[in-house]
């Protein structure tokens, strides 16, 4: 069996439920959740299209993402979910952002506080208006009851669902200071926070800087693991065997990342809601 099939075999035969059982859990995680966050024009939505390479098909633009190239080429603004058939997997491309500011990371806990409903139109506010936005709706006497056990025993509403959170990046995009500062924070303070996890990092267009291969180009960025990629889209979607690897290596990392919070799970009657 070729490198790839075996990568392939894995990501197909990976059984959540039956993991949680073998780590005897208190709870049944059956779904794990690949939470794609990137810089608008990255090429996040062009990750969509793993599909093509977990089934072994041609091609196809299934998140009907144009090349991020273009001027109007790029820019997610709906929470969308597309589950990866017959698999415990599913990927959920969230809203592009333009420089992970302060407003932009509010709204990025949103989602995974449940506050924000896939489909729905995801529009960013200023720093201040997106801060009482937030600070209004977690005080909201409404949702008191439903968020008790998040507040007051750290217990997930969502027990079913594992997430793991990527990074899309373009190879090519030189962070300053600010920008890696935020990162950071996106990195540590809401990433690990909501899934006990560091996020995988994936710089997409890794064609433009073939040399960045194998080096540690994010020195103060805490994440998981970093793959270089030459990502599939409309203007370039010739299959070739490396790319195809290099994507089944992500997938898998991402049930590797699952497995990592599942133990951390180990001795829990449910998944906490936020990890320390």
């Amino acid at each position: 069996m070729s490198n790839v099939e075996t990568l392939r075999s894995r990501i197909r035969s990976y059984n959540l439920r039956r993991r949680s059982s073998d780590l005897n859990l208190g709870f049944t995680a059956a779904k794990i959740s690949i939470r794609l966050f990137g810089i608008i024009g990255h090429g996040k939505s062009s990750l969509i299209n793993f599909h093509c390479v977990l089934n072994g098909t041609e091609y196809k633009n299934i998140a009907d993402e144009r090349n991020p190239e273009l001027p109007d080429g790029a820019g997610t603004t709906i929470l969308s979910r597309y589950p990866l058939d017959d698999t415990c997997l599913e990927i959920l491309d969230m809203s592009g952002y333009n420089a992970f500011k302060y407003s932009e990371q509010i709204e990025i806990r949103n989602p995974l506080e449940g506050k924000r409903r896939v489909n729905s139109d995801v529009s960013f506010q200023g720093d201040f208006i997106a801060s009482f936005e937030w600070a209004v709706s977690s005080v909201n006497p409404w949702s008191w009851s439903q968020w008790w056990s998040v507040w007051h025993v750290n217990e997930s509403t969502r027990d079913d669902t594992i997430i793991v959170p990527v990074l899309v990046i373009r190879a090519d995009w030189d962070l300053n200071s600010k920008e890696l500062s935020d990162l950071h924070w996106f990195c540590t303070t809401v990433a690990y926070r909501y899934a006990g996890v560091k996020p995988l990092v994936v710089q997409t267009f890794g064609q433009k800087k073939p040399e960045r291969e194998g080096t540690h180009v994010f020195p103060d960025l805490p994440y998981t693991k970093r793959f270089l990629l030459n990502n599939y889209h409309e203007e370039s979607s010739t299959r070739n065997p490396n790319t195809d690897q290099n994507i089944l290596e992500i997938l898998n990392a991402c049930i590797d990342c699952a497995e990592e919070v599942l133990n951390k799970c180990r001795g829990l009657a449910h998944k906490p809601a936020t990890f320390q």
